[in-house]
């Protein structure tokens, strides 16, 4: 017997929250089902697992880069741009 997986399903087997599962579907980011069920679609195992291990890791393609405080120059040009009394952005 074919077992095919839901939405919560995949969820599941990926550790997301099954509305980011739902998301990629409604963009279009989920491969085309193998299988609907009346208005339900379903995918193999394989078709997810295929799918997943061909994704970008977490972090890439882009995004603001990290703010490195353990950089001395980060922490001189703060010394240096605030005004006295005044903490640099997002350091109290």
């Amino acid at each position: 017997m074919i077992r095919y997986l839901s939405l919560a399903d995949i969820a599941e087997r990926l550790g997301l929250q099954a509305s980011t599962v739902r998301m990629y579907r409604s963009e279009g980011r989920l491969p085309e089902p193998d299988a609907m069920t009346g208005p339900t679609p379903g995918w193999l195992p394989e078709t997810i697992d295929e799918w997943h291990a061909s994704r970008p890791g977490r972090g890439v393609g882009g995004g603001r880069p990290r703010k490195t405080t353990t950089d001395p120059s980060f922490w001189l040009a703060a010394r240096e741009a605030r005004e006295p009394g005044q903490c640099p952005r997002g350091i109290r």
